[in-house]
């Protein structure tokens, strides 16, 4: 019996305990406060949309942090859904450490195209095919898409625009060959609905018309560029016209 009343009284005294940390716990975590702010913008891709100093500006003007803010009463998922609507920003990680430093790590958006639509209108496009917001001190070193595009799209919006999606996918085509992201500076919708390429020195229009056989038509491009001098074959010519199959012809 009596043993049986130790055990009860144990497993009282436990509880009892556990109530008394946790509690003590729950007190200590009230008076702790979020002691630093470290803010790391992502600049690997070259882009400036945003840096920490602006970031920094925003959350304080805002007041979604101030020094010595007690833990309990930081909302990470406030100031996250907060950042995630600045026009620029891709991606955010909120987090504390174990010494109460508050850790803010952003990612921006990348831009793979600049578009000027029929109203002068400036807005980029970027890899998720997103509307993205131009006016910014930073000018990202893309492709520019310009001449008869009618779409007006709201900021952020994913882009559902055929015309665009295809100057999109070209844009990207054209970064991602080192020989054509040198040369070919610009894209230009014609009525029609045809392509030119607009390359960065010269005065040639190089006609694409549709954007099949890209390929073949690029590869024409080259070899009538290296058998003239790379840019001599640009400037002898007015137009240079590449959507023929199997031949390149050239217009003074």
């Amino acid at each position: 019996m009596m043993r049986r009343i130790l055990v009860v009284l144990g497993h009282l005294l436990t509880a009892i305990m556990f109530v008394a940390l946790l509690s003590f716990a729950q007190h200590r975590n009230q008076e702790q406060r979020i002691e630093g702010l470290h803010i790391q913008t992502d600049h690997s891709e070259g882009l400036y949309f945003v840096d920490n100093d602006q970031i920094g500006q925003l959350i304080r003007r805002e007041n979604l942090f101030c020094d010595g803010l007690p833990v309990a009463e930081f909302n990470p998922s406030v100031l996250k859904q907060r950042l995630l609507k600045h026009p620029h920003i891709r991606r955010v990680e909120v987090f504390l450490d174990a010494r109460n430093h508050l850790y803010i790590k952003v990612w921006q958006r990348t831009p793979i195209l600049r578009v000027i639509n029929r109203w002068q209108e400036h807005y980029y496009i970027d890899s998720d095919r997103r509307a993205m917001y131009a006016g910014s001190a930073f000018t990202a070193d893309v492709p520019v898409a310009s001449g008869y595009i009618s779409h007006r799209p709201t900021l952020g919006d994913t882009m559902r625009d055929a015309q665009l999606l295809i100057l999109a996918d070209l844009s990207e085509r054209i970064q991602s060959d080192p020989w054509l992201n040198t040369m070919i500076v610009q894209l230009y919708a014609d009525t029609s609905g045809a392509v030119e390429l607009i390359p960065r020195l010269g005065g040639a229009r190089i006609l694409l018309g549709d954007t099949s056989r890209w390929e073949a038509k690029t590869g024409k491009l080259k070899e009538f560029c290296r058998q003239s001098g790379t840019t001599g074959g640009l400037t002898a010519w007015s137009v240079i016209n590449l959507s023929y199959k199997n031949r390149l012809v050239c217009q003074k």
